[in-house]
């Protein structure tokens, strides 16, 4: 992944909706579509990626990652291209 790619997916989420549903690994029988923004996505290159991520409440950010299998639309995995899989999740209030 080079620079530019990192900078296109930062671009790809300024001031952005979100479409997403009740994510699949929560087990509730409501089917309630949400929109929530994204309002910026810093991507930086360490042994992976870091993504600093400035958002509205209520936005899934494990979905927000890996798409929840097209259910959270967009998705860094879908915008990427490739599966991106959250590993660390820290809130910095």
């Amino acid at each position: 992944m080079n620079d530019d790619t990192l900078k296109s997916l930062e671009q790809s989420f300024r001031n952005r909706q979100m479409t997403r549903y009740m994510p699949q690994r929560i087990k509730r029988k409501r089917v309630k579509q949400r929109v929530r923004v994204v309002y910026t996505l810093n991507a930086k290159r360490v042994y992976l990626i870091e993504l600093p991520i400035k958002c509205q409440g209520g936005l899934y950010i494990k979905e927000f990652i890996h798409g929840d299998g097209g259910r959270a639309q967009p998705s860094v995995t879908g915008i990427l291209g490739v599966e991106a899989v959250p590993i660390e999740l820290v809130s910095s209030m």
